[in-house]
């Protein structure tokens, strides 16, 4: 018995790839933690924070995935397009806060973006699935100046009509 167990385990592999190709994911509104607080922490002005909030809470995740890229189309108020290549390591990238350099890698079936704002800190984002319906993203920052935030999102899955 323990022979045939061994084997069965050693098949699966250790990390496999979130894979979050052609969904679509809605905001589960009390599930939402705000990001002001993140987006203060990291310098974003009082106007500028509250439109980010809005927008974030009502847009709906269009995910597109290959094997070296994620695109994020976000769908609410306005249409943001993020593209993250899944191999970037120190990707240099203009931000809306300055340059960023992008570092992103698996683990553990999630998604971990480090984005460092030159001069100010850094913001990771973890991405990953719970229960195969529900998408939860985790921000956090940690300023250079010690300052630190986090908010926590999740999204329910979204059928996709023909």
């Amino acid at each position: 018995r323990g022979f045939i167990c061994s084997l069965a385990t050693r098949r699966t592999p250790a990390t496999k790839m979130l894979d979050l190709n052609d969904t679509l994911w809605m905001p589960v509104a009390e599930r939402c933690e705000p990001i002001e607080d993140l987006l203060k922490a990291q310098g974003v002005g009082l106007i500028k924070r509250k439109l980010i909030n809005k927008m974030a809470g009502g847009s709906v995740l269009n995910m597109k995935q290959t094997a070296d890229k994620l695109t994020i189309t976000a769908e609410g108020i306005k249409t943001r397009v993020d593209e993250i290549g899944l191999t970037w390591n120190g990707h240099k990238k203009s931000g809306e806060l300055g340059p960023e350099e992008w570092t992103v890698r698996t683990e553990d079936d999630k998604i971990v973006c480090e984005i460092t704002l030159v001069g100010k800190g850094v913001r990771t984002v973890t991405r990953w699935l719970e229960n195969e319906k529900e998408l939860v993203t985790l921000l956090a920052w940690k300023g250079n100046d010690g300052q630190t935030a986090s908010a926590k999102r999740v999204f329910k899955k979204v059928k996709r009509s023909a």
